[in-house]
């Protein structure tokens, strides 16, 4: 019971298999006294008054809210709860991401919040000022590359590379069908196709 109320007063850090531990599972565990011996307890040290500063300001320049409370470790697991639902988020449409020109891009930009939603909440503490500034040079391209695959930019992109596709023995029988076919091919190859869609 001690280690509980220590948790949950953010005295120690419980972890199993160097998966956190916390909250409801950290209660459920305790309570059925089931395998305690694989628990790893480590104490929390004090959060000063200047990392505290750093997470907030990271919170708000990741999230663009402002974080609730004044418990740096509280704010750290709402980023990284945040960070790991724009990863769900942007996850569920990286299918579609292959074969467009940006799908290098948006798998780079996958892979860095990946990293950045598994970060340990001391990690987060510690470096807010880099999960920040890694966080909002990722967060605005994935967006808007996810935005134009999920929206209609996408279907009218894939129907041109289809259309192209199919009539291709038409339009090099037509030499001015052949050049506006070369035009829309560029735009199609285009890496930056996603922005302003």
């Amino acid at each position: 019971q001690a280690v509980g109320v220590l948790a949950k007063n953010g005295r120690v850090a419980c972890s199993r298999n160097d998966a956190p531990l916390a909250g409801t599972d950290l209660a459920s565990v305790l309570s059925k006294g089931n395998a305690t011996d694989t628990i790893t307890v480590r104490p929390l040290r004090e959060v000063g008054a200047e990392k505290l500063a750093e997470i907030r300001d990271a919170y708000k320049a990741v999230t663009g809210q402002t974080a609730v409370g004044d418990d740096a470790r509280r704010i750290a697991d709402d980023l990284s709860r945040w960070l790991a639902g724009r990863l769900d988020d942007y996850g569920k449409v990286a299918s579609k991401a292959y074969g467009m020109p940006f799908s290098a891009r948006y798998q780079k930009h996958l892979s860095t919040l990946r990293e950045l939603a598994g970060r340990t909440q001391d990690w987060l503490i510690e470096h807010a000022k880099v999960a920040a500034e890694a966080a909002t040079e990722t967060m605005p391209e994935l967006r808007d590359m996810a935005e134009f695959l999920n929206g209609n930019p996408y279907d009218i992109f894939t129907k041109a590379e289809g259309y192209l596709r199919e009539q291709a023995a038409n339009i090099s029988a037509c030499p001015d069908a052949q050049a506006l076919a070369d035009d829309l091919k560029k735009v199609l190859l285009d890496e930056d196709c996603y922005r302003d869609s």
